[in-house]
């Protein structure tokens, strides 16, 4: 992965704030917000993709890719 981006957005899809996320520990991106709202992370790595995921808020929110077995 190159990149991500983060959109905080209210239940009526409003964008409370947006950023890059920064890289950490090598392989862990970290995004801080003081905004409570929806999450949705655009990930960036090869060119024309940028695979995005939303899930609804929680008082402290860690997105972890889901394991494939």
């Amino acid at each position: 992965m190159t990149g991500a981006t983060v959109t905080i957005l209210d239940e009526a899809g409003h964008i409370l704030d947006q950023g890059d996320a920064e890289l950490w520990i090598g392989v862990m991106w970290e995004y801080n917000t003081a905004h409570l709202g929806r999450i949705r992370v655009e990930a960036r790595d090869l060119p024309a993709m940028s695979p995005a995921t939303s899930f609804p808020h929680h008082p402290y929110s860690e997105w972890k890719k889901p394991v494939r077995f």
